[in-house]
C-alpha cells in the first residue's frame, strides 16, 4: 500500500538528509525578500545569512522576455513566505545532489533561478481554480462503468511572459529536477509535480492556462487531487486579503 503524508518534521528533516552519497546537505541558506518599484520594474532579492545577495531577478512591468508571476510584484505575506521556504528547499538540494546540476542544464536552461526552484504550481495568487478529473471506468466486480478519479486540474489567470509553449516547458523542467532527484521530494514535498508515476499536460483554458495532473495509480491520483486541493484553499485565502 502506497501511503504519502507531508510532517513539520519530515519538512525539517529535509535540511538533514541530502540525496547526495553523504546523505549530508549544504549549509543553510536563509533568505530574506525584499521588492522595490523603478523605472517600471519590479526587483526581487534574496540573501544568504551574511546578507550577500545570492539571487536578484527582475520583472519588467507588462512583461517582457521574463515570466511576472502575482509574488513577484505585489506579493502578501503569505505568498513571501512561500517564495523564500521553496528557495530555501531548492538551494539545499543544490548543494546535497549532483545530479541535480546536469538535470537543470539539460531542461530549464531557459528558465531562471526562481522559476528553478519553485513550482509554477505555487504562484498561489496566479492560481485561478482547481476541479478533480474524472473518467468512466469498468473497475473491479462492477456491471457498469464507475466515474474514477485520476487527478486534477490546476488553473491559471493570464501572467505577463507566460504561454502555453513557456509553462510546458516550465513543468518539463520541474519533472526533469524530480526525476534526476529519483522523487526524494515525493514525502517531502506539497507539490503534485514531486510525485512519482504522474503524467502532465498543459493547454489553454479560456483566457488562462490549465496544468493537468494525472496519474494511473488510483492513489497517487487520490494524493494528487489533495495536493491541488490544497493549492486551492491557500489561493482562495489569498484572495480573499
Amino acid at each position: 500500500m502506497v501511503r504519502f503524508g507531508i510532517s513539520f518534521w519530515a519538512l525539517c528533516g529535509l535540511f538533514v538528509v541530502g540525496c547526495g552519497p553523504s546523505g549530508k546537505s549544504g549549509a543553510r541558506v536563509e533568505t530574506v525578500a525584499q521588492r522595490r518599484a523603478a523605472g517600471g520594474v519590479s526587483t526581487i532579492t534574496l540573501q544568504d545569512e551574511g546578507g550577500e545577495a545570492i539571487f536578484v531577478g527582475s520583472c519588467p512591468q507588462g512583461g517582457g522576455a521574463s515570466i511576472c508571476w502575482s509574488d513577484q510584484r505585489t506579493a502578501v505575506p503569505p505568498a513571501q513566505k512561500e517564495l523564500e521556504r521553496q528557495w530555501r528547499i531548492s538551494e539545499q538540494l543544490r548543494a546535497s545532489c549532483p545530479e541535480l546540476g546536469p538535470a537543470e542544464q539539460r531542461a530549464c536552461a531557459a528558465y531562471s533561478e526562481l522559476d528553478r526552484a519553485i513550482s509554477p504550481l505555487f504562484h498561489f495568487q496566479d492560481v485561478a481554480g482547481v476541479m478533480e478529473l474524472k473518467v468512466e471506468r469498468f473497475l473491479p466486480g462492477q456491471a457498469s462503468k464507475q466515474l474514477q478519479t485520476v487527478g486534477a486540474r490546476v488553473l491559471l489567470d493570464p501572467v505577463p511572459g507566460l504561454d502555453e509553449a513557456r509553462l510546458k516547458g516550465l513543468v518539463a523542467c520541474h519533472l526533469a529536477r524530480h526525476r534526476a532527484m529519483a522523487y526524494r521530494m515525493e514525502h517531502v514535498s506539497d507539490d503534485p509535480l514531486a510525485l512519482q508515476g504522474i503524467r502532465a499536460q498543459v493547454a489553454p483554458v479560456g483566457t488562462g492556462l490549465a496544468v493537468d495532473i494525472r496519474a494511473a495509480d488510483p492513489q497517487v491520483a487520490a494524493e494528487v487531487l489533495q495536493r491541488v486541493r490544497q493549492i486551492g484553499l491557500k489561493a482562495v485565502n489569498l484572495r480573499r486579503r
